[in-house]
Formats: C-alpha cells, sequence, structure tokens
C-alpha cells in the first residue's frame, strides 16, 4: 500500500543545500535574507512564496516552480485531511443539515 502524504517544501530545499554542501548562512546572504528568516523558512514555520522560491532558485539553480508546487500540494493535502477531521452538522435556517465541507463548497 503505498503511503500518501507530502512533505513540506523546507525539506526539498534542505535536501538540496546538503547536496551542494552550503548552509544557512551562506543561503541567507545568497538570498539576501535574514538568517532568522531563512531558519524559520527552513524549520516549516514559513510559507514558500513565489519570491523565496525565486531567491532560492537564483542561489541554488533548483526549479521556483518545483517548490511552488510542492507548497501548493503541501497545503491541499493537509487542508482536505483537516477539514475531514473536524467536519460537523450545522442547521442552517432550521431547513437544512450542511456539513463543512459543504459549507466550504457553497462559498
Amino acid at each position: 500500500m503505498e503511503k500518501n502524504y507530502r512533505v513540506h517544501p523546507s525539506v526539498i530545499m534542505k535536501s538540496i543545500l546538503m547536496s551542494i554542501d552550503k548552509n544557512q548562512k551562506w543561503l541567507a546572504c545568497e538570498m539576501n535574507m535574514n538568517k532568522t528568516v531563512i531558519s524559520n523558512i527552513l524549520n516549516g514555520k514559513r510559507k514558500i512564496t513565489k519570491n523565496i522560491a525565486t531567491a532560492f532558485e537564483k542561489a541554488t539553480g533548483y526549479p521556483a516552480e518545483n517548490l511552488l508546487k510542492a507548497q501548493l500540494e503541501y497545503e491541499m493535502y493537509y487542508s482536505t485531511i483537516e477539514n475531514k477531521s473536524i467536519e460537523k452538522t450545522y442547521s442552517v435556517n432550521g431547513k437544512y443539515d450542511v456539513t463543512n465541507s459543504n459549507i466550504l463548497l457553497a462559498i
């Protein structure tokens, strides 16, 4: 049975840094960002944005598009799981019973 999970793009970024034998300090300098910000990114505490992905690509050569796709897949996968685990039934105007997922689809 295949495991179905997604990793935060920071895992990919750390792997790339290790493969080119570089560290966070080097990356902060190359991306022109504060070391604390880079640390937060690499520890999965920050979302990978277009600007971050582009700066990472310039520094390492790893395609920004791949990081952005990984971020989107991560968010979509875990938001789906989160929505399923907190699904509740609500009464709308006393007439209809709907769940969180129905509400989300209606918006």
